[in-house]
């Protein structure tokens, strides 16, 4: 039985799907291997974090065969329609 969570699962088979290896993506990321692997192996939220997704989306879409799109890496922050940068709220 799987402890990680779907999106984690998701990020692992994205990252296959490149051909990357868990250390070339942490590098890419500015991670270290075993910091990148908490979210691959280890994480349990229901979704990644919106500032992993931002390093992702940077770098995945276009890799791989078929090639992975930007729709795919940001459904691992949420749904869609949630997914962009906290701003700051503006009272009038």
């Amino acid at each position: 039985m799987a402890t990680d969570s779907p999106s984690a699962r998701s990020l692992k088979a994205l990252r296959k799907r490149t051909g990357m290896s868990v250390r070339q993506l942490a590098h890419e990321m500015g991670l270290g291997p075993s910091s990148y692997s908490y979210y691959e192996d280890g994480f349990k939220g229901e979704y990644l974090p919106w500032d992993v997704v931002s390093k992702l989306v940077k770098i995945l879409p276009g890799m791989g065969p078929p090639p992975v799109t930007e729709t795919e890496v940001q459904q691992l922050a949420g749904p869609l329609n949630s997914w962009a940068a906290p701003t700051k709220q503006t009272l009038i």
